[in-house]
C-alpha cells in the first residue's frame, strides 16, 4: 500500500503487530517496523509505503466522533498523540489487542449500541496504552481523573455514573444467559474508574456492594449482570439524590 504526501483533518492511529515500510509525518522519516504504533494529528501531512506482508489495525476519526465530546478521553488523545511514533514490545502490543479485536468486531457487525462500545473501546485502549507507556505511572494516570472529569460530573454522581456505564455496555454489547447478561469485555476496575472519573477504590467499594446486594459477578474481563432491573432502579434513585 503506498500513500503519497498529503494532509488530512482526522485522527490516525495505526498499530502495527507486523510491519515493513516508510512512513513520513510532517517531513520527518520513520521506518516501518514490528511492534510499532504511529498516532497523528489533524492538520498533519504524511506519506507512507506499507509493504506486502504487515499486519496490524487502523483507526482514523474525526472531530465529530463522540469520543473527543469527553474531556477525559480529550486528555488522553492528545498525551498520546503528543509523539508521532512509539516502539512497543511483543508483550505490550499483545496486551492491547484484545480491545483492538473488539474495536474491529464491533466496527464489523454494526449491531444496535456499536457507536458506544467502539467509543468506549478507543478510550479503553488509550488508557492501557499510556500505561505501557510508563508501567509505574498507572497511579498517577488514575489521580488525574478525578479531576479531568469534574465538570462532567457536577450534574450525577459517580454511583450513577458506573450503573449507567454497565447498564449501557449491557444494552449494546451484552449476550443473555440463564436470566443474567454477560459482558465479554477487556474492562478492569481501572478502566471502570476512568470512564466514570473516579478512583479505583470507590469502583470496588461500588461492585462490592452491588455483589452484596446480588446485582452483578465480575471476574478479570467478564462480568455477569445478574438482576438488569435492579440496577435500572438503583441507577435512577441515585440519579434522582444527586
Amino acid at each position: 500500500m503506498i500513500q503519497h504526501l498529503h494532509r488530512h483533518d482526522f485522527y490516525f492511529i495505526l498499530i502495527l503487530t507486523k510491519g515493513f515500510g516508510v512512513h513520513e509525518i510532517d517531513f520527518v522519516e520513520y521506518s516501518i517496523i514490528d511492534n510499532s504504533i504511529f498516532i497523528m494529528r489533524p492538520a498533519q501531512v504524511h506519506r507512507f509505503e506499507l509493504k506486502a506482508g504487515s499486519e496490524g489495525y487502523w483507526i482514523a476519526f474525526n472531530k465529530e466522533f463522540p469520543l473527543l465530546s469527553s474531556a477525559t478521553a480529550n486528555a488522553l488523545l492528545r498525551k498520546a498523540a503528543s509523539r508521532n511514533f512509539y516502539k512497543l514490545n511483543e508483550k505490550d502490543i499483545e496486551a492491547l489487542r484484545p480491545v483492538l479485536q473488539m474495536i474491529l468486531e464491533e466496527y464489523r457487525s454494526k449491531q444496535a449500541g456499536f457507536e458506544f462500545i467502539i467509543k468506549t473501546g478507543v478510550e479503553i485502549f488509550l488508557i492501557k496504552f499510556l500505561r505501557l507507556q510508563k508501567k509505574d505511572g498507572a497511579a498517577v494516570v488514575a489521580n488525574q481523573y478525578p479531576q479531568e472529569k469534574l465538570q462532567e460530573l457536577t450534574f450525577q454522581d459517580v454511583r450513577h455514573r458506573i450503573c449507567s456505564i454497565l447498564l449501557r455496555l449491557a444494552e449494546a454489547h451484552g449476550t443473555d444467559r440463564d436470566g443474567a447478561v454477560v459482558l465479554h469485555l477487556p474492562v478492569t476496575h481501572q478502566d471502570l474508574a476512568a470512564m466514570a472519573g473516579t478512583t479505583r477504590e470507590s469502583v470496588n467499594r461500588m461492585l462490592n456492594d452491588l455483589r452484596r446486594r446480588g446485582v452483578l459477578e465480575m471476574n478479570r474481563n467478564l462480568i455477569v449482570l445478574k438482576d438488569v432491573e435492579a440496577l435500572k432502579s438503583w441507577a435512577d434513585e441515585w440519579r434522582k439524590r444527586r
